[in-house]
């Protein structure tokens, strides 16, 4: 929530800044407060989102995901695999727990 003194509490989680900006910009035009407003919105503090490697990688632990990535990319983060690795991993999504992802690594060179 931001909370501005002409405007009161606005509603911006889950926005980008662009759109925090946008959402602003009209706030302000339809309480008739301004007719072109100029709104500059800026994140001052980042909470990236973290994801968690597990199993036979070299340094398992939670690392910071920012933007999108591949799960190799995930991987390399964590050191790699290590020679004890198995034929296949499981992708296991925090907000679906329930539909891992079963992906065979038979055909991947390591």
């Amino acid at each position: 929530m931001i909370s501005l003194p002409l405007i009161g509490e606005v509603h911006v989680a889950g926005l980008s800044t662009e759109q925090a900006r946008e959402l602003l910009e009209k706030t302000l035009i339809e309480k008739g407060l301004m007719w072109h407003p100029q709104v500059s919105v800026m994140e001052k503090e980042y909470a990236p989102r973290g994801v968690s490697v597990l199993g036979e990688v070299m340094k398992p632990g939670v690392y910071p995901l920012r933007g999108s990535r591949r799960l190799f990319d995930v991987i390399s983060m964590a050191g790699g695999m290590t020679p004890k690795v198995g034929a296949g991993m499981v992708l296991t999504h925090r907000d679906r727990p329930d539909q891992p992802i079963h992906i065979a690594l038979s055909s991947v060179p390591i």
